[in-house]
């Protein structure tokens, strides 16, 4: 397939490696440094892992290219532990101790949030990563915080839009029990019934963060009276829920709509056949043919001997996006970076990205396609991407959501 607009090492903490840099940097002004603050923990290390090398991939071509204004650019890479309260410790120490020019990274959405707390206390800028909460942009947000990732509402907007169209009313989800899984199944919920009001609510089982149940989700799914599924899960809790459905035999003829499983870090955990036709949110990189997208993972593969994930680019992105802001900013005052982040463009590996002034959210999709079971593993066919600015909130739900004075 040809992409177009539509179609388309355990971690430590600790400076980011730089490696090519320029002789003809102004070494006297010292580097400009940002901070990155992320949950490099056991749960998360399928993703974090790989999102750092994105981090370190970006870093490098940055100097490699004369850095952030004739400068080195560095990342001062943390370790939240997944813990809120040890992430605001990091920010203030990054801002106040390391003195860096902007805060980037987070992954679960309650430390993003708490992250953009303390961003707003300290009066400086932060890019969220991973994270994908509404409230970091919408009910949460303010002037000093962004967002790269297309939002949980915008993946909801791009799934419901698939789900509108299946044969079939009855629908039950699953999410974990925290701030995304919540949203995620608002979100659904809201945007399909619009479309669809012959849609009936079968209730929602929320499942504890990394240590779902396969017992009690078994038995939900065997009780129900649904024939649709949305499921919100990742990681260890998903492959939960493939166990759990596999000893229920009727699931075999329930259509499933699953945020995220097309991603290669969650892909891993989907080698049953029962995954069949799921229709999935997700990055099918082998099969990408744009041109800026094959150089990106050639680099990648070639710089760390692996293929490239959704968290190495969302890494490599951010941290992209961050080098540019401050590269075209007025000056390194948090005002000026501020207004650069709101008026930012950079080029992609699919294309232009922007980032939209009204709700600080950027204009970077995914993909969209059904996962194909085959030789003991389910990958992404029939795909298209969804470009983020598709799929924004519409003016007037940001305007009725987000604070006025953000």
């Amino acid at each position: 397939m040809t992409v177009s607009r539509r179609k388309l090492l355990k971690i430590a903490t600790g400076a980011a490696a730089l490696t090519g840099v320029p002789g003809v940097l102004k070494a006297d002004q010292g580097p400009i440094v940002i901070g990155e603050i992320n949950s490099y923990i056991d749960e998360l290390d399928y993703y974090t892992s790989s999102y750092r090398r994105g981090v370190l991939l970006a870093v490098e071509e940055v100097n490699q290219q004369g850095g952030v204004r004739n400068r080195e650019f560095k990342v001062s890479i943390q370790n939240d532990y997944g813990k809120a309260d040890e992430a605001v410790k990091l920010a203030y120490q990054l801002v106040n101790e390391e003195k860096v020019a902007m805060l980037c990274g987070s992954f679960l959405s309650d430390i993003s949030l708490a992250i953009s707390t303390a961003a707003k206390g300290l009066g400086i800028p932060f890019l969220a990563g991973g994270a994908l909460t509404d409230r970091l942009t919408l009910d949460d947000g303010n002037e000093y915080t962004f967002r790269m990732r297309p939002s949980t509402y915008m993946q909801s907007h791009m799934l419901a839009k698939e789900a509108a169209r299946l044969p079939v009313n009855k629908w039950l989800c699953i999410a974990p029990d925290y701030e995304f899984g919540y949203s995620a199944v608002e979100n659904f919920k809201t945007l399909l019934s619009k479309s669809r009001p012959d849609i009936e609510w079968q209730g929602d089982v929320y499942v504890p963060l990394f240590n779902a149940d396969v017992t009690a989700l078994s038995q939900r799914l065997q009780s129900g009276n649904y024939d649709a599924v949305f499921n919100a899960t990742f990681s260890a809790d998903l492959a939960k829920v493939i166990e759990a459905a596999q000893g229920v035999e009727r699931f075999k003829e329930v259509s499933v709509v699953s945020m995220l499983s097309g991603e290669p870090e969650y892909l891993r955990e989907l080698k049953s056949r029962i995954c069949q036709g799921w229709i999935v949110t997700g990055y099918p990189w082998e099969d990408i043919a744009l041109p800026s997208h094959q150089r990106f993972v050639a680099t990648y593969q070639s710089r760390f001997d692996e293929s490239t994930t959704m968290a190495s680019l969302n890494g490599y992105l951010t941290i992209k996006a961050a080098a540019r802001a401050l590269q075209v900013a007025d000056d390194l005052s948090s005002a000026a970076i501020l207004k650069s982040l709101n008026h930012l463009y950079l080029d992609s590996p699919f294309g232009v990205v922007r980032m939209r002034a009204l709700d600080h959210q950027s204009s970077f999709g995914t993909f969209v396609g059904r996962l194909e079971y085959k030789d003991g593993k389910n990958r992404m066919k029939h795909w298209y991407y969804a470009d983020g600015s598709e799929h924004w909130p519409a003016r007037k739900v940001v305007e009725r959501r987000r604070p006025p004075s953000a």
